[in-house]
Parts: C-alpha cells; sequence; structure tokens
C-alpha cells in the first residue's frame, strides 16, 4: 500500500493530474474502465470500514444496534456534504478533529503499569500469529489508504 501510494504521489505531483487522468491519456478505454473499478471498490470498501469503526467506536459509549450506528453516521454525512457548502463541512469536521485527542487521554484512563505502556510505546511488541498480522494489516491500511 505505501508504494501504491508513493507512486499515486509522484505521478500527481509530476502530471498535475488524478489516475484516472493519467490512465486515460497512456491506455485504452478497457485499462481505464478497469482501473477506475478497482479504485471505486476500495473506495467503497475503504468508507464502509471507517463508517463500521464510527458505529462501534459510538456504541461503546451509547449502546444503540451497530446498525442504528452505522446508519446514523451514513446519513448525517450525506446531508452535510449534500446540505452545506464546502466552507461549513469543512468547520465542522475540524471541530470534530478535537475526538483525535482521545488517543493520549488514554494512557490517563487505562488500568495499566505506566512504565509498562510507556515501554511497548517504544518497543514494539511482534509475534507471527495469524491475529496479529490481520491487526497490523488493519492498522497500516486505515493509516495510508485515507
Amino acid at each position: 500500500m505505501m508504494g501504491v501510494q508513493e507512486a499515486s504521489a509522484c505521478v500527481g505531483l509530476v502530471k498535475g493530474k488524478g489516475i484516472a487522468a493519467v490512465v486515460r491519456e497512456k491506455y485504452n478505454k478497457k485499462m481505464l474502465y478497469t482501473m477506475v473499478a478497482i479504485v471505486l471498490i476500495a473506495n467503497t470498501i475503504n468508507i464502509g470500514a471507517d463508517i463500521g469503526a464510527m458505529a462501534a467506536a459510538a456504541n461503546l459509549i451509547i449502546p444503540l444496534h451497530f446498525s442504528a450506528w452505522t446508519l446514523l453516521f451514513t446519513a448525517s454525512i450525506l446531508i452535510l456534504e449534500i446540505f452545506t457548502s464546502c466552507r461549513v463541512y469543512a468547520r465542522i469536521l475540524k471541530w470534530l478533529a478535537l475526538s483525535l485527542l482521545a488517543y493520549p487521554l488514554t494512557i490517563l484512563i487505562i488500568d495499566m503499569p505506566r512504565a509498562e505502556v510507556i515501554k511497548a510505546t517504544f518497543i514494539p511488541h511482534f509475534e507471527f500469529s495469524f491475529a496479529f498480522l490481520f491487526i497490523i494489516i488493519g492498522v497500516l491500511g486505515t493509516t495510508i489508504s485515507p
């Protein structure tokens, strides 16, 4: 994924165009449609995973059914994107970014030895199991793909 992101950034920097415009210039329509379909599928899965993660996180605070949270977040996002200006929506998203402060504040809430947490922060733990690799791929995928 990092290689794809790097290549896409380089193509965008050099050509000043998105990947679809470059593929349209250099390849046939079949290749263009295939690439657009793959990007559409990947983006749909990524957005679905993000909305699902939001629903799961909200469920920890207010226990509603996962589907209810998913529909609520999806409807809210669509309403904001359709009925507000880009400037207003950007301002709303900037305020929502404050929720990212939950990550560093978590250290004050958890019940673990502080020394162990600090050590694990700087010396990562690795194991060769399916579950561990699955989590690492998920973390890297959600970090790199947006």
